[in-house]
């Protein structure tokens, strides 16, 4: 979709061709204005049987549809029997689509050989929101940008037709049955559409679960997986990344990060000094337009830009210690973490960079006397 941007900050490529299931997916998230976080992984087997879910909402279905139908067989309706029949098959050509989709993506991910090479990339959505990714290599392309293409394909062509013929039956018998079958019909069709709406029944429309560091700063955080084996780790930035200026183009950590989310940075110069880009990265970023270009003589945001960066390398946050520490809040369900085997969130990064927030690198920057670090333009 061309109002959706994916820039691959790891390799320097951008597109605008994204899958239609991942742009969708986006827009059903409560993602925040550039602080939210998905970590992408695929996992050996599915996380749990759905066996009980695929029965529940056959139940939910045959009884709901099996209802109307035996009330327009009843009535001797045979506009309402139609409008049944149209919406039996309607739900039973949209499950198999969707299933056939979902097979397609678990088929991308089980045919991905190295899983460990992992890219750093950020997802600019059309109400400008940048969500930051980190995907593994072999995904992107085969899950990520290309459309699922269920195989074989007649069968699934013939599902998509017999899905828009059953919604014309049901369009035009609908006007025409009693009126009992109209007014249940409807109803059940707006219940259906409010909980769908609203995430009712979805794994990824849960309530957030509030992570606390031992060091200070908390983030919220939930998984869920798109069909059996690609699993999503959402969290934001941990606060103890924010930023607060103590003098003219100095900056420092905040001491008492904010408690309430809707109050933390949301700004685009603390997400881009987050990332940790290494020179070629923000190369990238500006050939992209997504760092301002120099206009005049005031260095001010170049200043506080390179501030914030220094402090981000001095502390060297790692990535993959911080989603550690999210699995681990979400498995116990708990609301303060502890360290395991001496692991530091905020410890240093190891040269090879596999899977870390970043590469090291030296930068340009003097510390102030109170702690802070001071931009040089």
């Amino acid at each position: 979709m061309p109002s959706f941007f994916l820039y691959n900050i790891s390799m320097g490529i951008h597109t605008t061709e994204c899958a239609a299931w991942f742009t969708r997916w986006v827009q059903c998230q409560n993602f925040t204005i550039a602080r939210s976080v998905v970590f992408w992984e695929a996992v050996g087997k599915p996380p749990q049987s759905r066996l009980f879910d695929y029965f529940t909402a056959g139940c939910v279905s045959v009884c709901s549809t099996g209802f109307l139908l035996t009330m327009a067989i009843l009535s001797y309706d045979m506009y309402g029997v139609a409008n049944a029949c149209g919406l039996i098959v309607s739900v039973l050509t949209r499950a198999y689509i969707l299933s056939a989709n979902r097979m397609e993506i678990d088929k991308a991910v089980l045919n991905s050989k190295a899983r460990k090479n992992t890219e750093k990339l950020i997802f600019i959505t059309p109400d400008t929101k940048v969500i930051t990714l980190f995907i593994p290599n072999e995904l992107i392309v085969p899950v990520f940008v290309k459309n699922p293409h269920p195989s074989p394909r007649l069968p699934y062509q013939i599902g998509r037709w017999m899905s828009w013929l059953a919604f014309g039956i049901h369009v035009v018998t609908v006007g025409m049955a009693s009126l009992a079958i109209q007014i249940y019909t409807i109803g059940l069709l707006l219940i259906s559409s409010i909980l769908i709406t609203r995430g009712f029944g979805c794994d990824d429309k849960v309530r957030p679960v509030s992570v606390k560091f031992d060091g200070g700063g908390e983030t919220r955080a939930y998984t869920c997986t798109i069909g059996s084996y690609l699993k999503a780790t959402v969290f934001e930035w941990p606060s103890f990344l924010d930023f607060e200026e103590i003098s003219e183009s100095t900056w420092q950590f905040c001491k008492r990060p904010a408690k309430d989310p809707a109050k933390r940075s949301t700004r685009r110069m603390d997400l881009y000094a987050w990332l940790n880009l290494t020179a070629e990265e923000e190369e990238s970023f500006s050939k992209w337009n997504l760092l301002p270009h120099k206009r005049g003589d005031n260095p001010s945001w170049e200043n506080a830009f390179n501030a914030k960066k220094a402090l981000i390398r001095r502390r060297s946050p790692n990535i993959l210690q911080i989603k550690k520490r999210v699995e681990q809040a979400i498995e116990f369900n708990s609301t303060s973490l502890k360290p395991q085997d001496g692991a530091d969130v905020e410890g240093q990064i190891s040269d090879s960079g596999e899977n870390t927030l970043r590469h090291p690198q030296r930068v340009q920057s003097t510390k102030t006397t109170d702690g802070g670090v001071k931009g040089n333009h």
